[in-house]
């Protein structure tokens, strides 16, 4: 079967298709197992083509969030030329694509169907431990709610609008759909708390894989997703696990392509939109620490991808004989200028675009204080102080003392790596404490992250601040004054 897909894609003349296979089958070399879910994305808004099958084939390479495999082919439907399109893996749950516990396959081991979990509420209410529901779901939040299961997650400003794309029908099940509303309620209420933890003190990080939330919001900033704040943002947790952040999708409303700006030196993930959940994860250090740490990392890969013979030179080269039918076949396409853009003058405006973004990236990144500075914005729940300044221990009488200057704080919190270490009383205007040795890291240029949030009597947040340090000798205390 082959169907019209997308949402606001399906409204251009050159349409995106879903084809579904009658036997899993292996297309083109893509992935490692067999299957019977295609799409064919249209690319339309995207004269060079490139835009969606980059920031894919990048995060697969770089690790710490995924994409799906995709390669181009030339359609004939009827018997008709219909142009350029990426013939893509679709997103699923499968060993090769999103890999958790797949309910849909499982169905009928609880008496159940694709269609209708229900029997599952009959099986847990008989015996609570009969039936794992910790997992094995597949979310998208976006501001198009088009699935059959969705619902709100509300947690300081972000309203988002979450739709379960496997399974499909996850609204049958009471249990399931309350574990699941639950477990996002948590993680959207720490990631806006003003100490990143839930009302029961538990941090986002032992909700959610901080290495896919890092990549997750490096990739979509690289390729400047204009979708980031909004749309077709894939999570997926597995049975006991966390959530993990991917794959990345749906990248042609970005980079300079004619449905927005031609705007290089901008962040994705600031501003305003209740929908916008990645301006509230770089409001914490730690994140930003990391965040800076995988940049310069990957960075000369990213360089790589726009420079002469990379990967974009390649793409172009692959498309280029089959874009000149591709332009004759549809309306002509203009940006937002009124300008008419072409494949070649597309594809001059991506690499000078993406140019000018590197070099942006690079003076952002240049120190975790200034990524924070930047990233900062008022539409934040919890942004850090204005004073907010990267700390820098020193040893006195062999402990690590940090001058936080907490004035009129009655109790600090300190969290380290993302774990909480303790709430500690000031006294004599200093607090101190033991940092676990299993908490910090260790290595060479690997740094850890000390965060205090100061409260006054009446348990109000008075101030937050961070410091960085790279080695924590066996035995250290610590003493914030």
């Amino acid at each position: 079967t082959i169907n019209v897909r997308g949402n606001s894609s399906k409204g251009y003349a050159k349409k995106p298709y879903k084809i579904k296979l009658d036997e899993k089958t292996k297309m083109f070399g893509l992935g490692e197992k067999k299957s019977k879910h295609w799409v064919l994305l249209a690319n339309y808004n995207d004269l060079s083509q490139t835009r969606n099958k980059l920031p894919y084939d990048f995060a697969n390479e770089v690790g710490g969030t995924f994409g799906m495999h995709s390669t181009f082919v030339d359609c004939v439907l009827n018997g008709k030329v219909i142009g350029v399109y990426q013939f893509c893996e679709h997103i699923r749950v499968a060993e090769d694509r999103v890999n958790i516990y797949d309910w849909e396959d499982h169905a009928e081991e609880y008496g159940a169907t694709e269609t209708n979990f229900a029997p599952i509420d009959a099986l847990l209410a008989a015996d609570p431990n009969a039936v794992d529901i910790t997992g094995g779901y597949l979310f998208e939040f976006s501001t198009e709610a088009d699935e059959v299961t969705k619902f709100d997650i509300a947690a300081g400003s972000l309203t988002m609008h979450t739709m379960a794309s496997r399974p499909e029908y996850l609204k049958t099940s009471a249990r399931m759909l309350a574990w699941s509303k639950n477990f996002l309620q948590d993680y959207f209420s720490a990631i806006t708390s003003w100490d990143g933890c839930t009302a029961r003190g538990r941090p986002w990080s032992e909700l959610c894989d901080v290495d896919s939330m890092v990549g997750f919001f490096l990739v979509n900033e690289l390729f400047d997703n204009g979708d980031m704040g909004q749309k077709s943002r894939y999570a997926a947790i597995d049975r006991g696990g966390k959530l993990v952040w991917g794959p990345v999708w749906d990248y042609d409303w970005g980079s300079a392509s004619i449905t927005v700006d031609n705007t290089p030196e901008r962040w994705r993930s600031a501003g305003g939109g209740e929908a916008n959940m990645n301006r509230e994860w770089t409001t914490d250090p730690w994140f930003c620490l990391k965040a800076y740490e995988k940049y310069w990392e990957i960075r000369d890969r990213y360089a790589a991808t726009y420079a002469p013979d990379g990967a974009f030179d390649q793409v172009l080269d692959t498309v280029r004989e089959s874009m000149v039918v591709d332009e004759k076949l549809w309306a002509t396409r203009k940006d937002k200028s009124g300008a008419v853009r072409t494949f070649a003058g597309d594809a001059a405006i991506l690499r000078t675009f993406h140019q000018k973004r590197l070099a942006w990236m690079d003076r952002q990144f240049a120190d975790v204080p200034t990524l924070m500075a930047s990233l900062r914005n008022s539409s934040q729940t919890h942004a850090y102080m204005p004073d907010a300044r990267e700390i820098v221990p020193r040893v006195e009488s062999g402990k690590l003392v940090f001058d936080a200057s907490f004035i009129w704080a009655r109790w600090v919190k300190v969290i380290l790596n993302g774990q909480v270490i303790g709430t500690f009383t000031v006294k004599d205007g200093r607090i101190a404490g033991r940092l676990p040795a299993s908490a910090c890291v260790v290595g060479k240029n690997r740094r850890n992250c000390l965060s205090f949030i100061a409260y006054n009597t009446a348990g109000t947040v008075i101030a937050r601040n961070y410091a960085l340090f790279n080695y924590v000798p066996k035995g250290f205390v610590f003493v914030i004054k």
